[in-house]
Formats: C-alpha cells, sequence, structure tokens
C-alpha cells in the first residue's frame, strides 16, 4: 500500500467525494486518481463506511489510513474500547497485539504512555501514521512479535493488553490454545513483565472455564451492543484467589447502559421461586445468560422463574431497572397454532422461543403469523412443564 500517495490531495478528496459509492461500481468505472492505485482507493472507501459506524470519532478525523477489511473486522468498536477503558488505568499500558489501533488509542487515554506493538508491517506503519493523525503523542509504536520485544520493554507497566488474533492463516479460531498468541502457554512470560493483565476474548468460549484455565482472574466482564454478544474481558491479577467479579453489560447508542454485576458464588446460593406468568414478564439480555446469572435475578429483583430451563422471570410489579427486555402480559394460552391465529388479527407478532418444543419457523408455518407489529409472543414452558405461548406489549425501548 502506498501510503503517500492515498495522503495526496487529490487521492483524499476521491475519498471523500466518493464515500456513498458503490466500492463495485467504482472499480468497474476504472476512473480514479493519477498515480494511486484504484483498488487502494476503493479499499478506503470500504473501510471508511466500515469505521462510520464502528468508530465514529475515527471517521471524522480527516487523513486516517486503513488496511485490509481482517483488521476492521476484528478491532474492537468505538463502544466496546470506551468501556474497557473505564476498567483500567495507570502509569504505563502496554498492547502486545496491536492491530488497527483502537484499543492502545482508547486504553491510552487512562494511561501516561502506551507502548503499541504490532508484527504486520504494513498495521505498524499505518498505526504509526494514524496515531500522529490523531494527535496522540503519548503512543510509542513498535514493530515486532509480541513475545520477542516484551523483555526489551522497559517496566514496571502496570498493564498488558492482548486480544489474540481469532483467525490466524485466515482460519477462525477461538480456542485459547489456536490463538496466536496461543494461550495460556504465554502467561508465565507474561507475568515477568507486569502484575495485571486485561484479555479480549471470544464470546464463544465458556466464561466458567476459561476462568479456571486462566486463574488469577480478577474480574470477568460480558460485553454485548444492542444484545448482541461481542467480547468476554478478563482482567488477571497475579497472585489474585479471591472471588471473581462478573459483569454482564448491554451498550446502546446514545450512551444508554445496562449493567449487572456480582461476587462469584452469588448465583449458586440465591434462593428460585417459580410461577406461572404474572402481570409482567422479563427477558434478561444475552451478556446474562452468557453469564449463567439466572437464579441470582431471582433474588435480586424478587422475579419468579417459569421454569428452571426457560429463564423467563414474571412478576406482578415493575421492575425498572431490569437488565432486558420488559413486557406487560396481555394474555397465556397452551400452544395452538390456531387459537394464535384467532387471537391475533393483524397475523403479525415478534417471536421468542425460550425452552419450548418448536423452533420460530415451526411456530410461523403452523400459524401463520408474520413477523413484526406490537405483539410480543414468548414460547416457552411453565412451572408444571406444560408447553405455553404468552403474549406481552413490551414496556419500553433502549436505543
Amino acid at each position: 500500500m502506498d501510503i503517500a500517495a492515498l495522503l495526496s490531495d487529490p487521492a483524499q478528496k476521491f475519498i471523500r467525494d466518493h464515500q456513498n459509492h458503490n466500492p463495485a461500481d467504482l472499480m468497474l468505472s476504472q476512473k480514479g486518481v493519477p498515480g494511486v492505485l484504484l483498488r487502494e482507493l476503493v479499499l478506503q472507501i470500504k473501510a471508511q463506511a466500515f469505521v462510520r459506524t464502528k468508530i465514529p470519532s475515527w471517521f471524522n478525523t480527516p487523513r486516517l489510513i486503513y488496511g485490509e477489511s481482517k483488521s476492521l473486522e476484528q478491532c474492537s468498536s468505538e463502544q466496546t474500547a470506551v468501556y474497557k477503558s473505564q476498567l483500567i488505568s495507570g502509569n504505563q499500558l502496554v498492547d502486545l497485539t496491536g492491530g488497527l489501533g483502537v484499543d492502545s488509542f482508547f486504553l491510552g487515554k487512562n494511561f501516561k504512555k502506551v507502548t503499541y506493538v504490532e508484527k504486520d508491517p504494513l498495521l505498524y506503519k499505518l498505526a504509526d501514521h494514524n496515531f500522529e493523525a490523531l494527535g496522540v503523542d503519548s503512543i510509542k509504536v513498535v514493530h515486532g512479535d509480541a513475545l520477542e520485544v516484551l523483555p526489551q520493554l522497559a517496566g514496571p507497566n502496570d498493564f498488558i493488553y492482548l486480544d489474540p488474533d481469532r483467525r490466524p492463516g485466515n482460519l477462525r479460531r477461538f480456542r485459547l490454545d489456536e490463538c496466536q498468541p496461543a494461550l495460556p502457554g504465554i502467561l508465565r512470560q507474561l507475568w515477568t513483565n507486569t502484575g495485571r493483565i486485561m484479555l479480549k476474548l471470544s464470546p464463544m468460549l465458556d466464561v466458567q472455564e476459561v476462568s479456571k484455565i486462566l486463574g488469577n482472574v480478577q474480574q470477568v466482564h460480558v460485553i454485548s451492543v444492542k444484545n448482541d454478544c461481542k467480547e468476554l474481558v478478563y482482567i488477571l491479577e497475579h497472585g489474585f484467589n479471591g472471588p471473581v467479579q462478573f459483569t454482564a453489560v448491554n451498550l446502546y447508542s446514545g450512551g444508554a447502559v445496562q449493567s449487572f454485576s456480582y461476587q462469584q458464588g452469588e448465583e449458586t446460593t440465591g434462593p428460585t421461586q417459580y410461577s406461572g406468568p404474572l402481570k409482567y414478564l422479563y427477558e434478561p439480555n444475552n451478556s446474562i445468560l452468557k453469564l449463567g446469572a439466572f437464579k441470582l435475578l431471582c433474588s435480586r429483583f424478587q422475579l419468579s422463574k417459569l421454569h428452571p430451563n426457560s429463564h423467563l422471570y414474571t412478576s406482578n410489579n415493575v421492575i425498572e431497572d431490569f437488565p432486558g427486555r420488559s413486557f406487560k402480559v396481555q394474555w397465556t394460552t397452551n400452544y395452538k397454532p390456531e387459537r394464535l391465529r384467532k387471537m391475533l388479527p393483524s397475523a403479525k407478532a415478534n417471536i421468542t422461543v425460550r425452552n419450548f418444543i418448536k423452533d420460530v419457523k415451526a411456530i410461523r408455518k403452523d400459524s401463520g403469523l408474520k413477523e413484526g407489529g406490537d405483539d410480543y409472543l414468548f414460547a416457552t414452558t411453565g412451572p408444571e412443564g406444560h408447553p405455553l405461548v404468552v403474549n406481552g406489549h413490551r414496556l419500553s425501548k433502549t436505543k
């Protein structure tokens, strides 16, 4: 990639003028800027479309240059990076898996010095340029392999941050020993350079199992964006053997946050009550479901569960700060498709399945109900083990 050519005024103007154009059409047009490869211009336009939603503050910064789509797809979003930045602070941070530099940039706001390490020569050059364009002078950019560079980094380092590559050789991986650098084999080496580590891991992993494998785990954060689980974040402290603090987070646009925290052991000791649907129905967000904090919701919010395996909750009172979706129950019925069709004249409903005998596709086929409308149907299992359907109207929406 010719970074200097892409930074020329004609190239920058072309990129700005064609931000909303179809990249495929631009390639077919064969019209670009003299002295600049058209495919590199189109790559920047495609990247800008990606950055517009994923890293909006960077989109509004001129003269940033981006690499191939893999680095954009794997980088943290601005929302998740900002959240992580609120968890750690100190004098020196080392980001051993620098990539596009998003985490170095946002995490670095709470550190006096940051060292960004990246073995890919192009990403290293892009980060060096982009940090300067962003007006950052506290980040030192280092080119090299993480573990080879680590012994050369002057300490003490307050934190080491790693986001292991889950697509080495363009093959999708998520297990700790399949990513690069592979965990937990390198932890011993990391502990010689720091007392605290932050890890960003795949949401496909089992939260509890990873905690056992890593050891020294102080905090676990399951981060979702608009109820889509994006990251597992582990904070490790050398020698720590106390109870782990678990936090389920759901981030929304506009800064709204749903957060639910508890300490290891609370989930197993909480009492659980069961009941059929009452006046209100509650569905936990996906971060809580990922953590498996099912019993604790009952005691924390004075709720009853519909069934041990349904993970839907109910009460006669409105819970204003419930970490998930809340509904006013309209009616409850046994599962009979023809009855559902008669009870919904609009023939539309948003259907969710929780511990039920059929999936959403089968329910729609049986009942003829289309997607949409203001009615929400929860096909689930009641406390006596019978299949039932609950109709609810949503109380509020977090955008």
